[in-house]
């Protein structure tokens, strides 16, 4: 006989004197039936498939979010800048009290301010403000 017939049927008599063909029960507790050690793989390879996607998912959501809010931010600083360029600066900076809001000055940077919160139906606040002296912020008109 040939070497490669002798190991041939070695190898067939190995199987038949009790080795494994990949088919063995593998025993998980709580299960009634074990699972075979291809199911164990298959379902191993589902979950890491599953976790994978998910973890992607994750990382594209946070990516598309910082998207949106600096694109909501551009469009925002856009409109402003438009709404800012319609505010007459001379009128605006002869408001100082509160008594110059029955004025002239104030109903003409009142009326700039709406007609720019008309335009941006998705702008709920429109006002302005001046920085005095000592730092702290003025509300000077406000289009509410």
């Amino acid at each position: 006989m040939s070497a490669l017939r002798r190991r041939l049927n070695g190898r067939s008599a190995g199987r038949r004197q009790g080795r494994t063909d990949g088919r063995d029960k593998v025993r998980i507790p709580g299960l009634q039936r074990g699972l075979s050690l291809r199911q164990v793989q298959g379902i191993a390879f589902l979950g890491s498939g599953v976790l994978a996607t998910f973890v992607v998912g994750i990382i594209i959501i946070a990516s598309l979010k910082d998207l949106v809010l600096a694109q909501i931010a551009l469009r925002l600083e856009t409109t402003a800048g438009l709404i800012a360029a319609q505010v007459p600066a001379e009128l605006h900076s002869q408001i100082r009290s509160q008594a110059d809001e029955r004025g002239q000055a104030y109903g003409a940077v009142l009326e700039s301010l709406l007609i720019g919160k008309s335009m941006a139906k998705d702008i709920r606040y429109v006002y302005t403000y001046r920085v005095d002296d000592s730092g702290r912020v003025r509300f000077v008109v406000d289009a509410e």
